[in-house]
């Protein structure tokens, strides 16, 4: 048995899209209460289009990263700031280059001749003069009638342009007050040199004792006159000047020490005087130059006051003149080269143990330095010669060179004979084009 259903017409179907197309103006939406919440939909969200999706989609993808930049932003910024570094630090590149100087060591037992000045094409020397002065205090132990001489430094002068002129021993010098006073050695004093107002009037340094004892000899600072030349041309030529008061002079009874005491004071000042000189010595001649102790005249003078001091001691003063004769150290390697290499052309060398090689100045008690402008001395040992590279010249040949050219660098300079560099940063492959960016150091094998 069937059952006939009645058959839906067309017109009984309902059309809700068109209905919900016109008049639905809600939509349904989740929120982060609990459940659907509703939430009113204006007709401009329904029409107008996502044009900020739409745009970002064109531009591939709408993905950012910090401070609203792309991606691909980012990468480009990352990249210029890596350059920049890079460049900044090939700015203030740095090499270390460490070279190997050829060397060689022989032996010598030579003589040599120096000349005082800067003469061309000979072995130069100059003399540092130093004084020093120092006092050692000694107990009184007896009184006992003084008369003693007084004493002091004298400077002479010589204006000729003759030469140098010689005083006799006791030659007389008279101060203003008509004090005399006299040398106890005769002296050669060197001439003038120049002429005109350049003139530059030779000198000497000697010590000049009173005529007769007396402390009235005790004067201060004054200039004098040479008696036995008046009435000549050279009594305007040479004359002296004070370098220290005129003191010691005593006639009386005083508290003093006995001789010995005062010479065991006096040598021990003049022990402790000589090693300060050579220190001084050696700090005034510097890292360029070298002088030997067989070349250094010292001489002592001793002074005994004529009074105790405040404290009841009597001071022994002790001076100590030095006169140091000096060489440039390359002067001397390159005639020390001539005289033990046969091979030798004239290029820079320096004898790198100049102080180990034994000096020997040939008749050194008959020598004058006041006169003596040239003297002969014999060099022995074993000198180890090195060639030396002009670090400047050196420099300024690697500026800015790969570090694969280093080899014809070395083609110029014979005495590298191998080298390494170490350039920073890294990465780089050339030599700082700044030349003082660039360190040498000279090594030997």
């Amino acid at each position: 048995m069937s059952m006939n259903m009645p058959k839906k017409v067309l017109q009984d179907i309902s059309t809700r899209n068109t209905d919900k197309e016109e008049n639905f103006n809600r939509k349904w939406d989740y929120s982060q209460g609990d459940g659907i919440v509703e939430r009113e939909k204006s007709d401009s969200m329904n029409k107008v289009p996502n044009t900020e999706y739409n745009r970002s989609n064109r531009n591939g993808g709408g993905c950012k990263g910090p401070l609203g930049f792309s991606k691909k932003a980012w990468f480009v910024i990352g990249a210029l700031v890596v350059v920049l570094i890079l460049v900044f630090w090939s700015k203030f590149a740095t090499a270390t280059v460490k070279v190997v100087l050829s060397q060689q060591t022989t032996t010598i037992n030579d003589n040599f001749s120096a000349v005082l000045g800067t003469s061309e094409g000979a072995l130069n020397y100059q003399v540092i003069k130093l004084q020093k002065k120092l006092t050692k205090d000694v107990q009184p132990t007896k009184e006992e009638k003084v008369e003693r001489k007084a004493s002091g430094q004298i400077v002479i002068y010589n204006e000729s342009e003759e030469g140098a002129e010689k005083l006799i021993t006791n030659t007389r010098f008279e101060s203003p007050d008509g004090n005399i006073y006299h040398i106890d050695k005769e002296v050669t004093i060197p001439g003038a040199k120049g002429s005109g107002d350049s003139l530059v009037p030779g000198s000497i340094e000697v010590t000049v004792y009173a005529d007769q004892i007396g402390n009235e000899y005790n004067i201060g600072l004054v200039d004098f006159t040479v008696p036995g030349l008046k009435n000549t041309p050279l009594f305007d030529k040479i004359f002296a000047k004070s370098k220290t008061e005129m003191s010691g002079g005593s006639n009386g009874v005083l508290k003093t020490a006995s001789e010995e005491e005062i010479k065991i004071a006096a040598d021990s000042l003049q022990q402790e005087l000589r090693t300060l000189l050579l220190e001084e010595a050696r700090s005034a001649v510097g890292e360029d130059r070298t002088f030997y102790e067989e070349a250094v005249f010292i001489d002592f003078s001793t002074h005994t006051p004529t009074e105790v001091s405040e404290n009841g001691m009597l001071a022994i003063e002790e001076t100590g003149d030095l006169q140091v004769f000096v060489f440039d150290k390359k002067e001397l390697s390159s005639e020390i080269a001539k005289k033990s290499l046969s091979s030798y052309d004239g290029s820079t060398v320096l004898v790198r143990n100049l102080d180990e090689l034994s000096f020997s100045f040939e008749n050194k008690e008959e020598f004058d330095s006041a006169v003596g402008e040239s003297f002969n001395f014999v060099l022995s040992g074993s000198p180890r010669i090195v060639w030396e590279v002009d670090q400047v010249a050196f420099k300024k040949s690697l500026a800015g060179i790969s570090k694969s050219s280093i080899s014809t660098v070395i083609l110029s300079y014979p005495s590298v004979r191998k080298m390494e560099a170490d350039i920073k940063p890294f990465w780089k492959g050339s030599f700082p084009d700044n030349p003082d960016s660039i360190i040498v150091e000279e090594v030997l094998e």
